[in-house]
């Protein structure tokens, strides 16, 4: 099954207690990366809502947003000795270095620790916010497979435009002896000169052998069967798609390095236009 890095959930969930909203959005990224938005009295939950993401998901960049509104009135107060504590350390830090902006006062109640917030939620809260956040990553991975599996048909459909392409080439080298002996034959004829036949069959054949790319169509076909492979298997697979995608391109720049034919060439020029294309879905795919 394939997946996309990109999607979005959102889950509300309103109890006797809060009102409860997780965003989550994910894009993609070389590893799993998460940031997450939480209220000050909760940021010990960070940890543990870390570890559910990990089991559910191997790749993206994923941001999490909690907007919490709580029935419970709650109390703001400041840590008085906190509070100096910061004073202290900022006026030596100023004394060292007197070129350093002074911080303003909501700088510093910004500082942990300095303000305290009583009536904070209790376990029954927490695990409803808990609970809340599992529905929205079980959203999120919805999301993902339902674009993973638009991916995938996209992708099948390039892969098999490729392989056209591969057998069009092979069709046009078929004859590509015949046409380098007719086009030597022809210079030969124009320059009024007389040719050892051996001779010029061996050189016939040194220009085809310096043109022969059946091995880099070989490969492309073995590259677009592997990934078509990993396309129909339980993932991820989007490093080794990415893989796969630049061992083709580098067989379809040496098919063109090697062209003798302007067929081939366009050919040469179709591939690397259709595997681009390719490698950009593919960079989407966890």
């Amino acid at each position: 099954m394939i997946y996309s890095m990109t999607a979005f959930a959102r889950v509300e969930k309103t109890t006797s207690q809060a009102s409860i909203q997780w965003e989550l959005k994910s894009v993609n990224h070389r590893f799993l990366e998460t940031h997450f938005r939480l209220p000050e009295s909760l940021h010990d939950m960070e940890s543990d809502l870390k570890t559910l993401i990990r089991c559910g998901l191997s790749r993206g960049k994923v941001d999490c947003v909690l907007n919490l509104t709580t029935t419970k009135t709650s109390h703001t107060e400041i840590n008085a000795n906190e509070l100096e504590q910061v004073l202290r350390t900022i006026k030596r830090i100023r004394k060292a270095s007197p070129h350093v902006a002074k911080p303003d006062a909501l700088d510093i109640l910004r500082w942990p620790g300095v303000i305290s917030v009583s009536g904070k939620p209790g376990a029954k809260l927490r695990t409803e916010i808990q609970s809340t956040f599992q529905a929205a990553l079980e959203q999120l991975i919805e999301h993902r497979n339902r674009e993973g599996e638009k991916l995938r048909s996209i992708l099948l459909n390039k892969l098999g435009e490729v392989s056209t392409l591969v057998l069009q080439a092979r069709a046009v080298m078929e004859g590509v002896g015949e046409a380098r002996h007719a086009a030597l034959l022809k210079k030969i004829a124009a320059l009024d000169l007389n040719v050892n036949p051996e001779r010029l069959e061996q050189e016939v054949v040194m220009l085809v052998q310096r043109a022969d790319v059946m091995e880099e169509m070989d490969r492309l076909e073995i590259q677009v069967g592997e990934a078509s492979t990993a396309l129909g298997n339980a993932g991820p697979h989007g490093r080794r798609l990415d893989f796969l995608m630049q061992e083709l391109n580098r067989e379809a720049n040496t098919l063109g390095s090697k062209s003798v034919l302007p067929e081939t060439t366009r050919i040469s020029v179709d591939l690397k236009v259709i595997i681009e294309q390719i490698r950009e879905q593919v960079q989407n795919i966890e």
